[in-house]
């Protein structure tokens, strides 16, 4: 086998060990092995690795097991943080979490509308002024009164200037890695692995908000679906009878075994009424921003600590 394919072997078992870690919180060298099926000494190995650059720590917790003792391993809370920007057309919220996950910073630090240039530097200056905190990575989440246009930022590369999106800006300048997400989309997202993660189900899920956002999943794939499909379907004060109309549009398009809604209460959803009797239609309780937050900033944390 060629060093690339050993080095990809390698960085699967990290991944399967740092997973196990994450999921975990605290967990010993045994049962690492034990949960991933790699065997002690690679286990070993790939935990001493992790050590030494300090991604990973021992905590000191020692439990005696058969007459021996261990010592248990966790992410290391110092190893850096990820800051989350919550970004809409009245305020910018950041927040600062360690690789634990822990709050570190919640705060307002914009209570008007700010946008373009004015809002790079804002976050810019932010993230400076917490250089301390080793930040080392960004997450940025739109509400869905943002616009793109709110987000366009005139950079200068060193030989000309060049109008390019917020997120990029940020990456360039930081030298950091930065995610984006829209609230909705993300919302989404998290039902949608939360209620289908483990299931091989076509279904679609529908988030009725400011927007309108849908994500259609067949054999485990994401569809892609036109922007403008449910634009096309829904007039702006969409009630019941055009959100009906969309449902029965996605199970005719699709071969779909359930559909979650979510961004309704209880009454709109006992009025809609799918035609086709065989797809199940469930409500989603959606999470609101207190918790998207954190789940944004796990995203971050993990595409930092995956190979």
């Amino acid at each position: 086998m060629g060093k690339k394919g050993l080095k990809d072997i390698k960085n699967q078992n990290t991944n399967l060990v740092m997973q196990q870690i994450m999921q975990a919180r605290s967990i010993s060298r045994i049962e690492l092995a034990q949960e991933t099926g790699l065997s002690p000494s690679t286990v070993s190995s790939i935990v001493a690795d992790l050590l030494g650059k300090g991604v990973i720590v021992e905590t000191g917790t020692q439990t005696v097991e058969k007459g021996r003792s261990r010592k248990d391993l966790s992410i290391a809370a110092d190893f850096g943080s990820v800051a989350v920007f919550e970004i809409s057309r009245r305020s910018v919220f950041f927040c600062l979490f360690d690789m634990c996950l822990e709050t570190l910073i919640s705060t307002c630090i914009s209570k008007q509308r700010v946008t373009g240039n004015d809002l790079f530097e804002l976050l810019v200056e932010t993230v400076n002024t917490h250089a301390d905190q080793n930040i080392r990575g960004i997450g940025l989440l739109l509400q869905d009164d943002v616009q793109l246009s709110d987000l366009n930022t005139i950079y200068d590369t060193g030989y000309a200037s060049a109008t390019i999106s917020l997120q990029g800006a940020l990456s360039s300048q930081l030298h950091i890695p930065v995610s984006e997400e829209t609230c909705s989309s993300f919302t989404i997202t998290n039902a949608f692995n939360e209620k289908t993660l483990h299931e091989k189900v076509n279904c679609a899920h529908v988030m009725l908000g400011e927007k309108v956002f849908t994500m259609v999943t067949i054999d485990g794939q994401k569809v892609p679906l036109r922007s403008e499909f449910c634009k096309e379907l829904l007039s702006e004060n969409t009630g019941t009878k055009e959100v009906n109309q969309l449902l029965n549009t996605l199970c005719t398009m699709f071969d779909i075994e359930k559909i979650f809604m979510m961004g309704i209460d209880l009454q709109f959803y006992q009025k809609l009424k799918l035609q086709n009797k065989h797809v199940e239609l469930i409500q989603v309780h959606t999470e609101d921003t207190d918790t998207l937050s954190p789940r944004m900033a796990e995203k971050v944390r993990n595409e930092l600590l995956f190979i």
